[in-house]
């Protein structure tokens, strides 16, 4: 899928929810769900790490590379909860920081509003994308 949000469509549709109930899941405005689908907006950080905690792979939701589900992972137990994806032959899967994701998101978000500047949603995520990167390769913190 090429855009965000076609993959936040196929994370509700998988978890067996109305744009509606998802919103209500993830503490949102009543249609902040479906601006998400519709316009591809990124959620905020709270919202894609309690996704992480479902078993949502990040890589996979920022970019389209790789599968919904996180490998490795341990999504919650109960209503809703994913299963790990298996992991493919001989293949590591990187772990995902969510700190660190977390802070680059909340850094591209203050950047832009400290200049009074919008990105649309898909330059958004690629700038969150490549500043994690980046940090991932120099070492995190």
């Amino acid at each position: 899928m090429a855009q965000l949000g076609d993959r936040l469509k196929a994370v509700r549709e998988f978890l067996g929810e109305t744009q509606k109930t998802m919103s209500r899941r993830f503490h949102l405005g009543e249609n902040t769900w479906q601006s998400y689908e519709l316009n591809g907006k990124l959620p905020k950080g709270e919202t894609l790490a309690e996704l992480a905690a479902l078993g949502i792979d990040m890589n996979w939701l920022l970019t389209g590379r790789g599968s919904m589900r996180a490998a490795g992972g341990r999504p919650e137990s109960g209503d809703g909860a994913l299963p790990p994806a298996p992991r493919e032959s001989g293949v590591p899967r990187p772990v995902l920081d969510l700190a660190l994701l977390s802070e680059a998101i909340a850094l591209v978000e203050q950047g832009l509003a400290d200049r009074d500047r919008g990105l649309s949603p898909r330059a958004k995520g690629n700038l969150v994308a490549a500043l994690y990167g980046l940090a991932m390769e120099g070492g995190g913190r």
